[in-house]
């Protein structure tokens, strides 16, 4: 479901089945897909009724193997400005059709967020995945990058929890989509790696970050990897790609092809192949 708004603090929402999200999120510690730093951090952010609803109950999960794909997706004013919007609708609707092609045999949960709105969808299974469209995708407002990384990074480690608990086995990508850098978070940079790091550990989460860049670092463009790299996520995970169709379909096209793999028991820490931004004029790669 969509979410609401609201202003409820997370120590007090509860996911599916009425789990306490703080007691999830300590038993996420516990687990060490968590630490005490990455708590500190959760507590910063208004988590808002995001965990109000965390969408399949675990009883209704037949597989014993799940894989959780979280996305934040930047519904910025500049997503509009540089007519980005029907790129960024086709890719990722084509990221969540191609992995019905998928081979693997874990149950996928899609979860997605936009970036200054909040959670567009709790976690549901694919075929049922809402797909994003001209009406409940209209770029417009900030970019809060650090705060949702934050509260994607909570959500993912709450839901790996109330999974594990049953003895299913839990793993999952988490993935950004965005065209700039923070805009207007209460957290810092630090505070999103906090609770990023302690996911990408043990094979249990993969984090990976798509740029869209219109003109190259050393003309004024957006450096991905200082931006997405001082929150975490690990440079050979970060996909700066140009601002153009065909560029944002084939970077899709890579980060389905990670997943998949992911999915099916291949490593999370591998790297981003057969994207060659190096020699994209537009990606000014370092």
């Amino acid at each position: 479901m969509a979410s609401k708004s609201g202003s409820k603090s997370g120590a007090s929402a509860s996911g599916s089945g009425g789990a306490n999200l703080q007691d999830l999120l300590h038993g996420a510690q516990a687990s060490g897909v968590l630490t005490q730093a990455a708590l500190n951090s959760i507590n910063v952010v208004d988590l808002g009724d995001a965990f109000d609803d965390m969408g399949v109950d675990i009883e209704a999960i037949d597989s014993n193997e799940v894989f959780l794909i979280v996305g934040c997706v930047d519904n910025s004013y500049s997503i509009q400005q540089h007519n980005n919007t029907n790129a960024v609708i086709k890719g990722y609707n084509g990221y969540l059709d191609s992995l019905d092609d998928s081979e693997s045999t874990a149950d996928f949960l899609i979860a997605t967020f936009y970036v200054n709105r909040g959670l567009m969808q709790t976690y549901t299974p694919l075929k049922q995945a809402w797909r994003l469209n001209d009406v409940n995708y209209v770029p417009d407002g900030g970019t809060p990058l650090y705060d949702q990384a934050i509260t994607l990074g909570a959500f993912a480690g709450a839901k790996y929890q109330e999974i594990t608990a049953t003895g299913a086995s839990c793993r999952g990508v988490l993935f950004f989509l965005g065209d700039g850098k923070d805009e207007g978070s209460r957290a810092k940079a630090k505070q999103a790696a906090d609770v990023l790091t302690p996911l990408q550990g043990q094979e249990r989460f993969q984090v990976i970050a798509m740029g869209v860049q219109d003109k190259p670092i050393d003309k004024g463009g957006t450096d991905f990897y200082q931006v997405y790299g001082a929150m975490g996520v690990r440079r050979n995970l970060i996909l700066p790609v140009s601002a153009d169709p065909s560029s944002l379909r084939r970077a899709f096209g890579v980060m389905s092809r990670a997943t998949k793999h992911a999915s099916q028991g291949g490593s999370l820490s591998g790297g981003l192949g057969g994207f060659g931004t190096a020699g994209d004029p537009a990606a000014g790669t370092p």
